[in-house]
């Protein structure tokens, strides 16, 4: 018996990642509430445990977070904003899509999403009284910097959003619109979301960006807008592995021209929702267009990125300041 117990376990795990991926595609939903049904026979239809168990389920695949890891409160109920979407889903892939778009500290602005067909999905800006005051220049929507290569050169630090279980369990959830952008005198800071990239992930993410591109979908397109955002700043493998030096693309499966064809082939510019991220972009976009804080960060990026460069500056400028020295001690020593 007990080699056909080890057969069944090897089997077991060895099948569980198809199985997993497959209950995420698309053409494979099933409803929720099979799922819940099933799985209340397991739990003794405990309803506070069934929502739960599907939230930790979403983070262990897309983060390979422990499932005793994953935040929760202690005086959580079903009522709960979170678990009641989870609870309200009609199928996986939206309880995962309604998971990571949820707003953080109430920063998001609202848009009216409307999809006419699938092909075909436009969305309204519904501003603030306060931003509707303000007139609207449509060139804030072409930014004047084209790839991340670019950002860093205006002195743009990349940082990714701590997405650990115990920062987890601190910040209560993880969210596509958690993108901030921090600026400064001579740096900035933006920091982005990690995405784990893999074989069974890039499966998932190309799923979930179809679900909201579909008729299904009744919320924002955070998830496409996001790749979208990330896709922006990709022009070469260079910053494809700046954004993997900086652990922001986690990639475990695959080289850097595989996560460079992911974004091009995901690629949906046409469909996206630009209010998500308006006033991150805004914020780049003044910080580019700041002549002093771009002009002293390039020459901190073309002289002071390696010992060098630094070295080079330093011996040229100390040769300039002692030729000075030497030419004002010959001129006043010649004049006494």
């Amino acid at each position: 018996m007990k080699p056909c117990s080890s057969l069944l376990k090897n089997l077991a795990n060895r099948f569980q990642n198809f199985t997993i991926r497959d209950m995420f595609l698309l053409e494979n939903q099933i409803p929720l509430a099979v799922l819940k049904l099933l799985m209340s026979l397991r739990y003794n239809n405990n309803k506070k445990v069934i929502p739960k168990m599907i939230q930790q389920f979403i983070y262990y695949l897309l983060w390979c977070i422990p499932l005793d890891e994953v935040p929760e409160d202690k005086d959580e109920e079903p009522q709960d904003d979170c678990l009641l979407k989870c609870i309200q889903s009609h199928c996986l892939l939206e309880c995962m899509q309604k998971e990571f778009s949820k707003v953080v500290d109430g920063k998001k602005e609202r848009t009216l999403c409307i999809n006419c067909v699938p092909s075909y999905r436009f969305c309204l800006w519904n501003p603030s009284p306060k931003a509707s005051k303000k007139e609207q220049d449509p060139a804030d929507d072409c930014p004047s910097y084209r790839s991340l290569s670019e950002l860093k050169a205006k002195g743009v630090h990349f940082k990714p959003i701590n997405c650990s279980p115990h920062s987890l369990k601190k910040r209560k959830l993880f969210s596509f619109n958690d993108v901030e952008f921090i600026p400064g005198f001579f740096y900035a800071q933006l920091k982005l979301p990690p995405l784990i990239l893999t074989y069974d992930t890039t499966i998932v993410w190309k799923n979930l960006v179809a679900f909201e591109l579909s008729t299904a979908c009744e919320t924002q397109i955070v998830i496409t807008s996001y790749i979208n955002f990330l896709n922006a700043l990709i022009a070469n493998l260079d910053d494809v592995k700046e954004l993997r030096s900086k652990r922001i693309l986690l990639n475990t499966a695959g080289s850097d021209e595989e996560m460079f064809k992911f974004f091009k082939e995901i690629s949906t510019d046409s469909i996206q929702d630009n209010s998500i991220y308006r006033n991150v972009r805004e914020d780049i976009e003044k910080h580019c267009r700041s002549k002093i804080r771009t002009w002293a960060a390039e020459i901190i990026y073309k002289y002071f990125r390696n010992p060098w460069s630094a070295l080079g500056l330093f011996a040229a400028t100390a040769v300039v300041v002692l030729s000075f020295v030497q030419t004002y001690f010959t001129i006043y020593s010649g004049k006494r």
